[in-house]
């Protein structure tokens, strides 16, 4: 397995997936390519599209979250990019993922529902959040509180969770 490059003291490193499947990773100060993913589990896609819709990276956890265009979310090793989890067919359209409880414990997902997926990050123990009355479009946590989940929905509401 190849161990993804330490960057240099002055790197912004910039993770970029697409039509591919695979998670290339940029040293955009230096103008180069310093990983490309070789165990990609996603797809290409055949019709030009997104085979990967979605990156999230959860630096207290070192994961790299990868959501396929197929409804897949795959996690990531961010130093091995060894396969850590997998949730396969348990979700519809996903709209978002964060990050969030003490030491980015947890994973929320907005799917195509009016409901949020809260997955605990050691088992993947899925716990659901109700409250919105249509589909929840938008995640965020604060860095200043990951224990704060800020879901916004297309009923025009958004709400604040406390963890």
């Amino acid at each position: 397995m190849t161990n993804i490059p330490q960057p240099e003291a002055n790197s912004v490193l910039v993770a970029v997936a697409g039509e591919k499947g695979s998670v290339t990773i940029w040293d955009v100060i230096h103008n180069r390519m310093v990983f490309r993913q070789s165990n990609s589990v996603v797809k290409a896609a055949a019709d030009g599209g997104l085979a990967v819709t979605r990156l999230m990276y959860c630096p207290v956890l070192k994961t790299l979250a990868v959501v396929s265009a197929d409804h897949n979310i795959i996690l990531h090793h961010a130093v091995t990019f060894a396969i850590t989890r997998q949730l396969v067919g348990f979700s519809d359209e996903i709209l978002d993922i964060a990050f969030m409880g003490p030491k980015e414990s947890h994973m929320a997902v907005a799917t195509n529902s009016c409901d949020i997926k809260v997955y605990k990050a050691v088992d993947m123990s899925c716990q659901l959040l109700q409250g919105h009355s249509d589909i929840v479009v938008t995640l965020a946590t604060s860095p200043a509180n990951h224990s704060v989940l800020v879901s916004g929905s297309k009923d025009k509401s958004v709400r604040v969770w406390l963890m």
